[in-house]
């Protein structure tokens, strides 16, 4: 019966039918209250097949069903961020956050949606907390520096990317950012320096290759 229902609600997914398609979920959900994972999931599958208005139909019908579900509220706030959907997205991370106030992960995760959306000061409050809490936390620290450069505050930030760096030399994006805060004071060879250890890292990464570039050709 299960699998039957399911495969119901998947077709009527496929053909956007939206309300055949609830009404199959939550047939599941009175068989099996449980299959709200199975759903979830399912919506992140959506999400990495690129089919974001299915997805972002499953993640509304989970989360509406199981509104405190923390692994829910993250991946849907992280599906609606990468849509550039960022005021929703801290709606749904802070939420999130609410649930578990202490987990550096989804405080990050806000973060992010603050600074992208050029709230700087309560991002940095934001990450502070975050990094009281762990911090040996790369991505935070990664993204404390770049608040803190939108700030203006390069000392602060400098010293945050010389922290992250001891934690993992081989990271390439503090490697180039760390770069540029040496190369706007005049530090040549050792900005070069790191923007060659960030191409090293990651040759993908084609901010250092064009900052490396502008020094070659001086």
């Amino acid at each position: 019966m299960f699998e039957e229902l399911w495969g119901k609600a998947v077709a009527a997914l496929s053909e956007r039918n939206y309300p055949l398609a609830t009404r199959f979920f939550e047939d599941l959900m009175r068989i099996e209250p449980r299959a709200i994972t199975a759903i979830a999931n399912f919506a992140l599958h959506l999400e990495q097949i690129n089919q974001n208005e299915l997805a972002g139909f499953v993640y509304q019908f989970a989360i509406e069903r199981s509104p405190n579900d923390f692994e829910v509220l993250v991946n849907y706030g992280d599906f609606l961020e990468n849509l550039d959907l960022l005021d929703d997205a801290e709606n749904v991370f802070r939420r999130a956050a609410k649930l578990q106030p202490r987990n550096p992960y989804v405080l990050n995760y806000l973060a992010v949606c603050l600074r992208k959306q050029n709230k700087f000061a309560e991002a940095r409050e934001i990450l502070q907390t975050a990094l009281s809490i762990d911090s040996r936390y790369l991505p935070a620290i990664d993204n404390i520096a770049h608040v803190l450069l939108a700030l203006n505050d390069v000392s602060h930030a400098e010293s945050w990317l010389r922290k992250g760096l001891s934690l993992d030399p081989n990271d390439s994006l503090m490697n180039n950012n760390l770069g540029v805060i040496l190369d706007n004071r005049g530090e040549i060879e050792a900005a070069r320096q790191y923007y060659k250890k960030a191409l090293e890292c990651d040759p993908r990464n084609e901010e250092a290759r064009v900052n490396l570039l502008k020094l070659t050709g001086l």
